[in-house]
């Protein structure tokens, strides 16, 4: 059959004019479904990050869907002034999200306002005002803070976002919706023969700052110090306080004592950190024992032996010794993995806790309490005397010491049962038994509150900030917060890193560096012992002179040799170090810039051609 050319054009103009038709009718119902997905899937997320980054937690939605008030949230940007700095942009959009998935779960009784507080304008005067903190790129002022007003007129802030505390982000923002919502904050009194709470410091002459835990306690309760005269409470236990923080008690008296069992007997709560060897006490401006006591217990039927320590060679932190060389010190111990109680909504989201010399807890035969265990040793460790601590400058002594298996032995625990009073009457109100399960926490370490085991600072855009390299902190308010009662703060409190780390790169690195360690030691040794004795050629007595002779000369251009030939092998074993990695790097470029590309491309062929034979089928049917 003969195809006419004007039929054909007539065919091909049809066709076009379908397409257009097609393609204009696809776009209508394009702007129709997003118009209607807009309407009827408002509010709907998927959360496709590996941690649920954007997901809030069970505690968190509590809190939002309680409110029975409206609360507004300020959120002071410097979206202008910070530029292209990455690193601040990104962390103050996932706030801004989060703060929006806040007002969209609260449902209506959270507002959100966005403000950028440009210089020498008035949003930068009430940020100023409101005491929000800046920090400074280029001597510009930048600001990332929240504020937060409730419906009383009450106010909450965050001064500036810490980007240290990225893993705390939710758990920041849900706590200062929190606050807002329960002006009304926890007593927490606190008894301690340690300086947690600063003051003059007479050994320096200078007023040291609060322990860096009492200014996160802060945020979450109302402390007071109720000091000790003599072992006793210079006032009296106040009906508003809640919960006890008993700090390395020693040497109580008999009528502070009983007040603490009586308050605790009455349906108090109270956290009590013991010591064997309290590193705080070596100052000798602190004056207290180095080891704790608390004679309530012996009436409970709970050991802690304030004389011994715990060794642990498996939980053992690596510690410098003398000569520059890391070694791993059993009593410096740092719980994670199976330490860490896996059925404690205390414990929960922590990764690891560090400790100084703690002791140990166990339950007496005629115990009328019981322990559940938060945290535990290895089953690598002992107790070891403490008195051995000063005379044993050299850890693997310790290690010595230890058996190769034991049972594990209780750091933390929560105590329960109804213990009988250790006191005759006093009074008409004297509790004989506690008149339900006692509340109580114990934990056989005081030195896990101090700075240098759980945090350090440093400076970030000329500001001094606290990063914490270890849960200590999360550890003691998660405590505070079960004994309070706030247990919806506890599970958010620790969430997944919003940056995504090189975990196959620093796998690679602890690898390299434990194959090359010994080497690289043992070539420094060389280099210092080289440098040590071509100094001691070089300006020897017998060259007082200036003068040189041949074997002089030639054992010294020897030695310089020697120098230059083990700084080489210092730099092979350092590019050593890095081989792999640049390997993995060279790996990973090949896949973005050639295979990646490749594979899009081979997929494009195949879906072509499996289409046209498609396509062939279809006509050959017909």
């Amino acid at each position: 059959m003969t195809r006419h050319p004007q039929h054909e054009d007539n065919h091909s103009g049809t066709r076009k004019l379908t397409d257009r038709i097609g393609l204009i009718t696809l776009a209508l119902l394009f702007v129709v479904a997003v118009s209607l997905s807009n309407t009827l899937f408002r509010g709907i997320r998927i959360d496709l990050t590996e941690n649920n980054l954007y997901t809030l937690s069970d505690g968190t939605v509590r809190i939002l869907q309680s409110l029975q008030e409206p609360v507004h949230l300020q959120l002071y940007y410097s979206a202008t002034a910070s530029g292209d700095e990455q690193l601040l942009r990104g962390y103050a959009e996932r706030a801004e999200t989060l703060l929006r998935e806040f007002s969209e779960v609260a449902e209506g009784n959270v507002r959100i306002s966005i403000i950028d507080p440009v210089p020498f304008t008035e949003e930068e005067d009430r940020a100023q005002a409101l005491g929000l903190t800046p920090v400074y790129l280029e001597n510009e002022p930048i600001y990332l803070g929240i504020v937060g007003n409730n419906s009383t007129d009450g106010e909450e802030l965050i001064p500036f976002l810490d980007i240290s505390r990225e893993t705390f982000l939710e758990y920041d923002l849900a706590r200062l919706v929190y606050s807002l919502a329960n002006r009304d904050k926890p007593v927490l009194g606190i008894i301690s023969s340690l300086p947690i709470t600063g003051g003059f410091e007479p050994a320096t002459g200078r007023i040291e700052a609060p322990w860096r835990i009492l200014t996160q306690l802060e945020q979450l309760f109302e402390w007071r110090s109720l000091e000790l005269a003599d072992g006793s409470l210079t006032s009296p236990l106040v009906a508003d306080i809640s919960t006890l923080l008993i700090i390395h008690p020693a040497e109580l008296s008999a009528a502070t004592l009983y007040a603490i069992e009586q308050f605790i007997f009455a349906g108090g709560n109270a956290l009590i950190l013991l010591d064997p060897f309290a590193e705080s006490t070596l100052s000798n401006a602190v004056g207290a024992p180095r080891s704790s006591e608390f004679k309530l217990f012996d009436a409970w039927g709970l050991q802690f032996d304030p004389n011994s320590f715990v060794g642990d060679e498996a939980f053992a932190l690596p510690v410098l010794n003398d000569n520059g060389q890391t070694q791993r010190h059993p009593g410096l111990i740092g719980v994670q993995g199976a330490g860490l109680s896996s059925d404690s909504v205390i414990s929960s989201g922590i990764d690891s806790l560090n400790l100084g010399f703690a002791g140990a807890f166990s339950v007496a035969g005629d115990a009328v309490i019981t322990l559940n265990a938060l945290l535990q040793s290895s089953s690598q460790a002992a107790l070891l005397p403490s008195n051995l601590i000063l005379q044993t400058p050299n850890p693997a002594d310790f290690s010595a010491l230890i058996p190769a298996a034991s049972k594990p032995l209780t750091l933390a625990a929560v105590v329960s049962g109804r213990p009988t009073s250790a006191f005759a009457p006093r009074d008409t109100g004297h509790i004989t038994q506690a008149s339900a399960p006692i509340n109580v926490v114990v934990v056989g370490d005081t030195d896990l509150l101090t700075d240098r085991y759980w945090t350090q600072a440093q400076n970030y855009f000329g500001q001094s900030i606290s990063i914490p390299f270890a849960g200590n902190a999360d550890f003691i308010i998660n405590i505070l917060d079960n004994l309070s009662g706030s247990n919806d703060l506890i599970g958010m409190r620790s969430r997944a890193v919003y940056t995504r780390p090189f975990t196959r790169v620093s796998e690679l690195r602890r690898q390299a560096e434990n194959e090359f360690r010994l080497r690289r030691e043992q070539l420094e040794n060389e280099l210092a012992a080289t440098e040590a004795r071509l100094e001691q050629l070089q300006n020897g007595d017998n060259q007082a002179n200036g003068l040189l002779n041949e074997d002089q000369q030639s054992e010294i251009n020897l030695f310089i040799e020697k120098r230059q030939q083990i700084r080489k092998d210092l730099r092979t074993v350092q590019r050593n170090l890095n081989r792999n990695i640049e390997a993995l790097g060279t790996q990973l470029l090949l896949i973005n810039t050639l295979l990646i590309p490749l594979l899009v491309a081979l997929t494009g062929i195949a879906t072509a051609i499996y289409r046209r034979r498609q396509h062939v089928a279809q006509r050959t049917k017909r």
